[in-house]
């Protein structure tokens, strides 16, 4: 049967008459635009293209792979909408559950019997880009919620007086790429925040979320699920994460670690509102209860629970020290909002300034007889350096600690306190001397 609400024919001509206004007109588009908009046919069409979950895959060169079968061309046919078969056929190729050449048949049998200008928009549909220089934005702008859009929630800098209760989940935060996991029947698609498929090929990924998608059915059913987490190389470090997400090679050095999950239909309409805690702990016990083997790349992001802020300082100096990026505090009751939010909150010490060494302290425990710290003055007050000191460093200067005075460092902190000191301070590097002219020196070893 005929879907006449899929009157692809139509549409090609709305396109050409968007095509058909100047660049700079923006005006007129819009007003154009507006005409088309609650046209069902249109809405058919363009909600499926810029809807970023509904991504099938399909490229310009599946399109040219058709053509390739056609043999001399092949017939054309005269019919305009689709029909309610090929209307779930679309649906399959969106799930992915369509594929190799049975997704090449439907779309032979597509050519061949619907008009080419009717070909032509099915085809702009499943490759996502329809070329008449409409945006989701536009499109929401004039109808808002018309495309469903891809939003994520993103973390404000750490403010203490955000925080009403305690205690807070602490988060260690990693320097990768984000990463948002659809797990539906179909498979698995992995997102960039913006909404982009990931160009990388992860197959040890993919074959651990599947696993994964299969024990969230205790918790979600057979819904599809969104996970949002962080791709990093752990081994090779930020920029070789950020070369794997965008080349079309296989890779099976990254891991992902999660640290949020929501059913894929609250992720689409922009709405979850189960707190915090709730979503941790459902995340926390489908991972515990999925068997990924001996090497699990998939894993739950680290957590910490903290009952005051001199708590969440002493975490993100620590995870500093082993070389992290810092920290995100999570209330336990914050929602997922979708956007740059308070119930994310990222502690980093970006703060930095040039200080004299003025004294030094001794070491204890397993750096006992070693140097302990450098002493520095900030406007008068004397404050205590140690966080961020290799061994190499330690052991420079030890028998000879008195040689480190009146020599300038860069010191890292979070905040100056009400005393004048420094919250948190660590050190970055040496701005005079020896080890500033060799900087090479101070980086072997933890802590820097």
């Amino acid at each position: 049967m005929l879907n006449t609400e899929t009157n692809l024919t139509a549409v090609y001509g709305m396109i050409e008459a968007l095509n058909g206004v100047s660049t700079g007109a923006s005006n007129a588009k819009t007003s154009l635009l507006e005409t088309f908009v609650d046209d069902r046919s249109f809405s058919f069409v363009f909600k499926n293209a810029y809807n970023h979950l509904k991504t099938t895959g399909i490229s310009d060169r599946t399109v040219e792979k058709v053509e390739e079968l056609a043999e001399d061309g092949g017939n054309r046919g005269e019919r305009e909408c689709l029909t309610d078969d090929e209307v779930k056929k679309v649906a399959m190729c969106q799930d992915r559950t369509l594929t190799g050449a049975a997704l090449l048949g439907f779309l032979s049998a597509c050519r061949s019997e619907l008009t080419v200008d009717a070909y032509d928009v099915l085809t702009r549909m499943l490759i996502g880009d329809m070329r008449c220089g409409i945006t989701a934005t536009a499109l929401n702008k004039l109808r808002p919620g018309y495309v469903p859009s891809f939003k994520v929630q993103l973390a404000h800098k750490f403010e203490e007086k955000r925080l009403k209760t305690f205690p807070v989940a602490v988060e260690a935060k990693y320097d990768g790429v984000r990463c948002i996991a659809l797990l539906e029947k179909g498979g698995v698609k992995l997102f960039s925040r913006t909404g982009k498929l990931l160009k990388g090929d992860f197959p040890h990924l993919v074959e651990q979320l599947n696993a994964l998608a299969q024990t969230a059915k205790s918790v979600y059913g057979d819904e599809a699920i969104v996970l949002d987490g962080e791709i990093m190389d752990e081994v090779s470090g930020f920029s070789e994460t950020v070369a794997a997400v965008h080349r079309k090679t296989k890779n099976t050095n990254v891991s992902l670690f999660l640290f949020d999950i929501m059913p894929a239909s609250e992720f689409e309409s922009v709405t979850c509102d189960l707190p915090y805690h709730v979503r941790r702990a459902a995340l926390k016990r489908i991972i515990a209860e999925t068997a990924f083997g001996d090497n699990p790349s998939v894993q739950l992001s680290e957590e910490y629970l903290c009952h005051s802020v001199e708590e969440i300082f002493n975490i993100n100096a620590s995870i500093l020290d082993k070389g992290g990026e810092g920290v995100i505090v999570k209330p336990m009751n914050g929602k997922y909002e979708f956007k740059r939010s308070f119930h994310w909150m990222k502690v980093k010490a970006k703060n930095t300034l040039d200080l004299v060494i003025t004294g030094w302290e001794k070491g204890t425990g397993r750096i006992d007889g070693m140097l302990g710290a450098f002493v520095v003055d900030h406007s008068g007050v004397s404050v205590n350096v140690g966080s961020g000191l290799t061994d190499y460093l330690r052991g420079y200067f030890k028998g000879n600690e008195e040689s480190c005075i009146g020599q300038m460092i860069e010191v890292e902190f979070h905040e100056e306190t009400p005393d004048g000191s420094l919250r948190h301070p660590r050190f970055k590097a040496f701005r005079t001397g020896e080890l500033a002219t060799n900087p090479k020196s101070i980086e072997d070893g933890a802590g820097c």
